[in-house]
């Protein structure tokens, strides 16, 4: 498993605006993030649901790389097993997922 801890997290989040090679894919509900996407961009925040990874990977860019984010992490690693297999070399992990983050800091949360 290739991952980013959580200080690694808060910190590029913090600084997405200056950060134009990576992207985030949240393989959570739709619903649980779509807040995320209306705060940080479609661009920036990618949803894809874990249980449409396989359908959907292609729509992922090649060329940027991915923190790949869910609930708890263990989403993410099988997705990131995934996208490894498909050709997506650079991926990351968040470790302990959105779940551990948001026990650390707020600040990246969307408004409620």
């Amino acid at each position: 498993m290739h991952k980013i801890d959580i200080a690694d997290f808060l910190d590029t989040i913090a600084n997405i605006g200056n950060l134009s090679d990576l992207v985030f894919l949240d393989v959570r509900h739709t619903t649980e993030a779509e807040p995320f996407i209306e705060k940080y961009g479609a661009d920036r925040w990618l949803a894809i649901p874990y249980d449409q990874i396989r359908a959907r990977y292609n729509e992922l860019p090649t060329d940027k790389r991915i923190i790949i984010v869910c609930n708890a992490g263990s989403r993410s690693y099988e997705v990131q097993l995934i996208l490894n297999q498909n050709g997506y070399a650079d991926t990351l992990v968040l470790a302990g997922g959105i779940n551990v983050a948001k026990r650390i800091s707020t600040d990246f949360l969307p408004a409620s």
